[in-house]
């Protein structure tokens, strides 16, 4: 298995300022302004790179509808090889087509202000080895108060993939990449997922630069029944972001690598299968470690880490569902502000807790009161969570279909493959019988967490191997294999 790292090429990429979106209107008697209503009301089909250049490069036009497929708009236009999009209100219809980059274009599409509209059929594919490049590049303002300054909306249908690539490919690259501006602030950024990511080596990124908690901070939406399929994680969260994640899969190495920002995952589904391996906390970059949601508390970044889990299936072949640990520093102590687990369903490999928390290994560093911190509500388990469970609720033992062990917590939904309490409205009290045959009653306590938990790894290194890709019609699926090396 070959051992691969994302660098940081992204982050040395030139930062472009972004300028407002200008209005233009017809007076009488302004015949090229009133001719400037009329193309916009109209689309503009383009069958070859020069002509969907022209049109990117027209002001006066607000709507692309491909007749062709795109195969290259080298050197027509944009920078290095690269589409700009600024200042536009524009949608592009692939209606049945692709848009394939030039193989030395670092970044395929860079959309600097405006609203963009990817819809219709097809896929927009990269071909680039140059450096660390995205398919999408996405630029946000300096002004706290902008509000959509660069909205990208990714239709149902549209797919963002990297061409040839594969397991021992050498290409790195992101899908969709939220980059800072000479300030390292990415104000206004909206970006709408109802798509398809497809065999990159990153799914979403935000660039850990970006350490804005108010104002009009990014904004990330991933909606239901879209689709990430990439070979090393899912969701990248190095600098701060609002993440919203609707009844969309995840499925690869690691789903959710987050350093930063504030997610809510509701009927989400994410399933990891890259190797287990050890925490090791990066300046820059991330080691994924197989694990379905990671969580590292680095000093370097905004954190301000809040994550509320709703409902959905969270699981990992090899390792933890939610896997926490610090960069072994006090100053990332604080990084995680609280993870609210209200339902779903939670499986870790089989010797593995469903959470674990590695502390730092240090002890005049101090600890992390994962214990305050971390509080479930409802949900189903495949080990014990007990020192989570909130005041007044009980975890309850029982076995599936299959006869493994699962533990969930009374008052909650049953999944009807669970041996229930006979009165699952009231739940069973601490030590009294719950009604089924072996089934055991674990009340909430206070007890530490195992010391396999609190061991803190600081000597490995992460090789990942993602093993099957999951497709699974109307969910975002990833699959990650390589370890991520950007900020």
């Amino acid at each position: 298995m070959r051992k691969y790292q994302l660098l940081t090429a992204l982050a040395l990429a030139v930062s472009f300022g972004a300028v407002a979106p200008v209005a233009t209107s017809a007076t009488a008697g302004d015949t090229e302004a009133a001719s400037s209503v009329v193309a916009q009301t109209e689309a503009t089909h383009v069958q070859n790179g020069t002509e969907f250049t022209k049109a990117i490069n027209n002001p006066d036009v607000a709507h692309i509808i491909l007749d062709q497929d795109i195969s290259s708009f080298l050197a027509l236009g944009g920078v290095g090889w690269t589409i700009d999009i600024k200042d536009r209100e524009l949608t592009i219809d692939l209606n049945g087509h692709d848009i394939t980059a030039p193989a030395r274009a670092l970044d395929a599409i860079v959309i600097k202000s405006g609203t963009v509209t990817f819809t219709g059929t097809g896929r927009i594919i990269s071909q680039t080895t140059n450096g660390v490049p995205a398919i999408l590049t996405v630029y946000g303002s300096d002004d706290p108060a902008a509000e959509n300054y660069t909205v990208v909306n990714i239709g149902p249908d549209v797919v963002l993939t990297q061409k040839d690539a594969s397991e021992d490919s050498a290409i790195q690259n992101y899908a969709i990449a939220v980059m800072q501006t000479s300030n390292n602030h990415a104000y206004g950024v909206v970006v709408n997922h109802s798509g398809q990511i497809s065999n990159t080596m990153s799914g979403i990124y935000v660039h850990g630069t970006i350490k804005d908690l108010a104002g009009n901070f990014p904004v990330i939406n991933i909606n239901d029944n879209a689709v990430i399929d990439t070979r090393v994680t899912g969701l990248y969260a190095a600098g701060y972001a609002k993440w919203n994640l609707g009844a969309a899969n995840l499925n690869g190495g690691t789903g959710l690598s987050i350093k930063s920002g504030d997610f809510t995952l509701t009927n989400t589904s994410v399933t990891a299968d890259g190797e287990d391996a050890n925490p090791k906390p990066e300046g820059s970059g991330i080691y994924a470690i197989g694990a379905a949601i990671q969580i590292e508390q680095n000093k370097g970044y905004a954190g301000n880490i809040n994550l509320t889990i709703n409902s959905g299936n969270y699981s990992s072949l090899n390792n933890s569902a939610l896997l926490v640990y610090t960069d072994g520093t006090a100053d990332s102590l604080s990084k995680l502000q609280a993870v609210a687990i209200n339902g779903g369903s939670f499986a870790a490999q089989t010797d593995r807790p469903v959470i674990q928390v590695y502390q730092p290994e240090d002890p005049t560093v101090g600890t992390v009161p994962d214990q305050d911190i971390i509080t479930i509500t409802d949900g189903q388990f495949t080990s014990k969570v007990a020192a989570y469970v909130v005041d007044g609720k009980t975890l309850v033992a029982g076995t599936d279909d299959a006869g493994n062990s699962i533990w969930y917590v009374a008052n909650g939904v049953f999944d009807p493959g669970i041996d229930a309490p006979a009165n699952p409205d009231e739940g069973a009290a601490p030590g009294e019988e719950a009604g089924n045959e072996g089934v055991d009653v674990v009340a909430p306590d206070s007890g530490a967490i195992s010391a396999a938990q609190h061991t803190y790894f600081t000597n490995a290194s992460a090789i990942w191997a993602g093993v099957a890709v999951l497709t699974v019609a109307g969910a975002i699926i990833v699959t990650c294999r390589r370890s991520d090396k950007r900020a």
